[in-house]
């Protein structure tokens, strides 16, 4: 029995003493939840954050994620582990976690928080300048649509291809086709009704010999605008999802009364 308790001692003994230092401050890492706790704030917050708010083709974001493996992490925190204890202290933290040693675990945790926002804080302070860069692009981009639905836009009255062009600053950028795709002369009926959710709407329906045109033209446009001018306004512009192969489109938006019957009157030759 002696002789039992003697291996199982020296084989603890040996496992305890076989660890590298590095393997000790990551157990201790693991241990004190350093590891998912970071890993969770950036990964799985922060990064998806700027993905789901953002730019989702910012190229700083795909290099964060790159950057920040599991391994970087525990680089990162292993020097804050690192600057807090010393090799000595690391051991005996490892062994013995309720010693005075890992009393002392405790008491020093405001100075390891610290000294790991050391050691991630230009990832910190990229994510911030990456928001930030996030909020001003939207704030511009809102301007803009503000500004290119409000414009005077010098074409007659008609369905025009609207094309989406990207800034070497990653804004978005609309152009109009300098012609109509479809003319008022082209529409067979059109006259305003109400949908489900009692909104005005208008219902179009467009000539028989312009019917393919419409069809080609929705197909080979998928994702692309067609703004609808109106006494050189843009009254609207619907996305086009999918090919219209029965010649009808229908208008929806905040309509009043008076611009319905006013819309329908210009479109309506």
């Amino acid at each position: 029995m002696k002789k039992a308790l003697l291996i199982t001692t020296v084989l603890l003994s040996l496992s305890f003493y076989g660890q590298t230092k590095e393997q000790k401050v990551e157990f201790i890492i693991n241990e004190l939840g350093y590891f998912n706790s970071i890993k969770g704030a950036i990964i799985d917050f922060h990064i998806p954050n700027l993905k789901n708010f953002g730019n989702k083709n910012d190229v700083r974001i795909q290099a964060l994620e790159d950057q920040l493996n599991d391994w970087e992490i525990i680089r990162r925190l292993s020097n804050a582990i690192d600057k807090t204890f010393t090799e000595k202290e690391i051991s005996e933290i490892y062994k013995f976690y309720n010693s005075q040693t890992g009393k002392k675990l405790v008491l020093s945790q405001n100075i390891i928080d610290e000294n790991i926002k050391d050691n991630f804080i230009d990832i910190f302070e990229e994510i911030n300048t990456i928001r930030q860069d996030n909020e001003n692009l939207q704030n511009r981009q809102a301007a803009y649509l503000m500004a290119f639905f409000q414009a005077i836009h010098d074409k007659k009255d008609g369905f025009y291809l609207v094309s989406e062009k990207k800034r070497n600053n990653n804004e978005t950028e609309f152009e109009i086709s300098e012609k109509a795709a479809f003319e008022p002369k082209d529409i067979e009926d059109i006259r305003s009704s109400y949908n489900d959710l009692g909104n005005l709407i208008i219902d179009i329906k467009f000539k028989e010999n312009v019917k393919s045109k419409l069809q080609e033209i929705t197909a080979t446009n998928i994702n692309k605008g067609m703004a609808i001018i109106v006494d050189k306004k843009i009254i609207t512009m619907p996305i086009i999802y999918s090919e219209i192969a029965d010649g009808k489109l229908q208008i929806s938006g905040l309509f009043s009364v008076e611009e319905i019957k006013n819309i329908v009157s210009k479109l309506k030759k």
